[in-house]
């Protein structure tokens, strides 16, 4: 079976278009990706860090993550919704508080269970991604409301 970067584009095209069950797989994508990004890093890091914890490791891979996985998400998981302001800080602020969950998440498991940091990673994949998903649909990529609109509308009569 040989790669074929033609398919795999009308894939991607088709994944697009199929509504909420379409961006449930691509949110699940982009997020495997991430995750793996997250994790691969934290594993790097650990021998590089070794004076400090796994928790330092975690800190450092999620602000490594950070920015790829808002690119990744305003990309390919919430594409159709328009680009915002605000959408970047609350996408921050939404990481920020699962990185709360990650970062004692691994401290609970590394400091005090004493716990291979592997357990901390496999925490994080399984408290974050669903809560994300919620507010990334409802928050953070949301549709523009009416407040939005009559914004946009004051900003393009000044333009013109």
């Amino acid at each position: 079976m040989r790669f074929d970067p033609a398919a795999l584009w009308r894939w991607v095209i088709a994944l697009m278009t199929i509504g909420f069950i379409g961006r449930v797989i691509r949110y699940g994508i982009v997020g495997v990706t991430v995750a793996a990004l997250y994790s691969l890093a934290i594993v790097a890091l650990v021998p590089v860090v070794r004076p400090f914890s796994p928790t330092v490791a975690t800190v450092i891979a999620f602000c490594l993550t950070l920015p790829i996985g808002f690119w990744m998400h305003r990309r390919f998981s919430f594409a159709d919704r328009a680009a915002q302001d605000g959408q970047a800080l609350r996408f921050t602020l939404t990481n920020v508080a699962s990185f709360v969950i990650s970062v004692g998440g691994m401290y609970v498991v590394t400091e005090m269970l004493h716990l291979s940091y592997l357990y901390g990673i496999a925490w994080t994949w399984a408290a974050v991604p669903g809560i994300n998903f919620g507010i990334y649909l409802f928050w953070v990529f949301r549709h523009p409301g009416p407040a939005d609109t009559q914004k946009d509308l004051i900003v393009r009569d000044e333009a013109s």
